[in-house]
């Protein structure tokens, strides 16, 4: 009788996927902002970029987001049977629903660089630059960064009850989650919390079979 398949290391994937979603979105929020020294909502040069950087910070979040969507799902597998209905299905939603408003940001901001090369500065007279900016904006300071609070808060309750996260790294989820969803930091620096939350517990996923 042929003996059953080794199960598959979920935890090294998820640390993979985790880590490929923190380098590209941390990339592309650090590609925007030295494209942009203030607001996306301020009119500025930024949006002529001869040089593309904005163009390449959104295809490297579309990227991102796919990773991250490979992040959500391992990280379920390996909690697995233990996982809280509840508490997933609170997470998976507001990583869902942070994921949605970053792509809708991007394309906001793709909108944007497209109509001003189309009118250049007749673009300004018209209120879609300060509708697409400031949607934009509130879309990525407002209400994606508080889901990726509400994402960790409930993945670090959820980790805290199983066992899947070091009692440490519980605590300073928390305070990092209070942080974003009370809108304590609306900058775009802010943002890069949450990648570099991400990429320490995927090194933490891939730390702990080895630890096992």
């Amino acid at each position: 009788m042929k003996p059953p398949a080794a199960p598959p290391q979920v935890p090294r994937a998820a640390a993979a996927a985790g880590v490929a979603f923190a380098l590209l979105f941390g990339s592309a929020l650090l590609l925007v902002r030295l494209s942009i020294p203030g607001s996306i909502a301020e009119r500025g040069g930024w949006l002529a970029d001869p040089a593309g950087t904005l163009r390449l910070a959104t295809h490297l979040l579309a990227w991102g987001g796919i990773a991250f969507l490979w992040f959500i799902g391992v990280v379920r597998t390996h909690i697995g049977a233990r996982e809280d209905r509840f508490l997933a299905s609170v997470y998976f939603g507001s990583g869902v629903l942070f994921l949605g408003m970053c792509f809708v940001a991007a394309a906001a901001t793709q909108a944007l660089l497209a109509a001003h090369a189309q009118y250049g500065e007749r673009f300004f007279d018209s209120g879609t630059f300060a509708f697409g900016g400031r949607l934009a904006y509130e879309l990525t300071n407002t209400y994606a960064l508080r889901m990726a609070g509400v994402f960790m808060f409930s993945l670090a309750t959820l980790c805290f009850r199983t066992g899947a996260m070091p009692r440490p790294l519980v605590w300073v989820t928390w305070g990092l989650a209070t942080l974003l969803v009370l809108g304590l930091t609306q900058t775009l620096w802010a943002a890069l919390l949450f990648p570099a939350w991400v990429l320490g517990f995927s090194l933490y996923l891939l730390w702990a079979p080895r630890k096992g």
